[in-house]
């Protein structure tokens, strides 16, 4: 939806599994034409979709009949794309994804393809005159890469893509910014890390770096226990496009947080990265949530990467919603036109947190974006 002269936003579709978008009695379908009727109060008021394609469905959509057939859907419902989420290359829910959310990496001309791909698949949906967006995974699990061979081979297949997203504007006067989206344990977690390859890189390649740069999630940066805002300042500064902003809460634990409230949120699906912030200023680093209730000191402050609905504060147990980054982010969200709210975690959320239902869920999230964003329209 359109929440000023240049801004988009929208709910990233990655919450759902299913992903039945060609069906035109599809769940899906039903599903965003009731969250739209709770969002805007209308069933005709136009609306933006953030759309999660994982590689096989890409494959079957990207059909020409099925893309027509889709486009013929948004525009009689008064319905748009405006971005994608090609994070995830395959299944994203109902079984155990952990680590394997990052293959294939950028390392791999499976990741370029399926990449290439859908912004193919966005350039068919792309209104005229709308900057759209690709987020994509930082390159690879840091613990994959070791060598600068390898973050080189990440740096060809990137500009690869670059050159292709430059193509398809030269040819349909549609921009698409694919945007690296930095996570904790990843070849880039911080914007700080990205800044260093991207200027090394890509600096000099002035007609394809204008198509890359950053989708930046608020949950994410929250985590690195930074300063709030700061790695969006330092990218601005370079000059680095912000291709999205994921907004996003994460989930901490201050020193009296419950270890069994906690607890609830360790879930077999997901991956949880854990910070602990340690009483000489270090930050203490664990791969899950599990690995740091095994160790770390309950008696310090946690963050974990747990993407929060947003309209949250408090929760049980003494946890809160830490969403310093995304509060300061709503400050200067004209950084970006494109914003898209990020929280797939709904449906391993503990049980007293899913009462409420996830549309109605949702529909609070944006609430809670729209009014913290009403002072800088």
């Amino acid at each position: 939806m359109k929440i000023n002269a240049k801004a988009h936003l929208c709910y990233s579709m990655n919450v759902f599994a299913e992903k039945d978008w060609l069906a035109e009695d599809s769940e899906i379908r039903k599903t965003v034409l009731r969250l739209r009727r709770e969002v805007t109060g209308s069933d005709s008021a136009k609306f933006a979709i953030g759309m999660w394609l994982d590689a096989a469905t890409a494959c079957e959509f990207r059909k020409k009949a099925n893309l027509q057939g889709f486009k013929k859907w948004l525009s009689s419902n008064n319905l748009y794309v405006f971005t994608f989420n090609a994070f995830p290359y395959g299944n994203f829910h109902g079984r155990p994804v952990k680590k394997e959310v990052y293959l294939p990496d950028w390392t791999t001309k499976e990741r370029l393809k399926y990449t290439c791909m859908i912004a193919d698949i966005l350039a068919e949906l792309l209104p005229p005159g709308v900057t759209g967006s690709l987020s994509t995974l930082p390159g690879a699990y840091k613990a994959n890469v070791n060598s600068e061979k390898q973050v080189a081979k990440v740096a060809a297949n990137l500009q690869a893509a670059t050159n292709h997203l430059r193509s398809i504007h030269g040819k349909t006067g549609k921009k698409i910014i694919l945007g690296i989206e930095p996570e904790p344990d990843c070849l880039w977690e911080s914007p700080f890390e990205f800044i260093e390859f991207y200027n090394k890189y890509f600096f000099s390649r002035v007609r394809e770096k204008k198509y890359l740069g950053i989708c930046y999630d608020t949950c994410h940066q929250e985590v690195l226990f930074g300063k709030p805002g700061e790695g969006l300042r330092n990218l601005i500064r370079n000059k680095i496009p912000i291709a999205k902003f994921q907004l996003s809460a994460a989930l901490k634990a201050p020193t009296h947080g419950s270890k069994k409230a906690l607890a609830k949120f360790a879930d077999e699906v997901y991956l949880h990265q854990t910070r602990v912030l340690e009483k000489d200023g270090t930050v203490s680093r664990y791969l899950d949530l599990p690995d740091a209730m095994r160790s770390a000191d309950r008696k310090r402050p946690w963050i974990v990467h747990y993407h929060i609905p947003i309209f949250t504060s408090k929760l049980p147990g003494g946890l809160i919603a830490a969403k310093q980054e995304l509060e300061e982010i709503l400050k200067t969200a004209g950084a970006s036109s494109n914003l898209e709210i990020e929280t797939y975690t709904f449906s391993v959320l503990p049980d007293k947190m899913k009462k409420l239902g996830l549309i109605n869920s949702m529909k609070k999230e944006y609430d809670w974006v729209i009014s913290g964003l009403y002072y800088v329209i």
